[in-house]
């Protein structure tokens, strides 16, 4: 929030059932921070009989509040290769509970995705002017264009 934007942190769903509860500022934040701070130090025996099925409840009404559901529809209209970089993040992290697995699988994929496609478009083309030869390079040069 250092150029006035609303602060926010790792904790998503905190910062998403905060801003559908009217937080629009910083202040809100701080406000929500110290709340759940003083809960946890002061009233720690009352949040302790919260029932986990409770906090669950919880957790998944923010998921489906959070998830667009267009992006479902959508999905056909996205490059292919994007569609599987997010469904194999997607299943890994359902399989593994890990979103690091999911992450780095999906980061691992969209390179894979990016080397294939930059050693396609690669041209590479000379002349001969004067005993000088010059190669004229359009594309990016990559290591896996490297053999063209």
């Amino acid at each position: 929030s250092f150029i006035g934007g609303m602060a926010g942190c790792a904790m998503i769903g905190q910062s998403v059932i905060n801003v559908k509860s009217g937080g629009r500022g910083r202040l809100s934040t701080l406000t929500a921070g110290v709340v759940l701070l003083l809960m946890v130090v002061f009233l720690r025996d009352w949040v302790s009989r919260i029932p986990m099925a409770a906090l669950v409840a919880v957790m998944i009404m923010v998921s489906i509040g959070t998830f667009s559901w267009r992006s479902i529809s959508n999905l056909r209209s996205h490059p292919l290769s994007t569609s599987v970089v997010m469904l194999a993040t997607v299943v890994v992290v359902v399989a593994t509970d890990n979103l690091a697995f999911g992450v780095l699988t999906g980061v691992l994929i969209a390179s894979l995705n990016f080397a294939t496609k930059v050693a396609r478009f690669m041209a590479v083309s000379s002349e001969l002017k004067d005993d000088t030869r010059t190669y004229t390079v359009a594309g990016q040069v990559f290591f896996a264009s490297s053999d063209r």
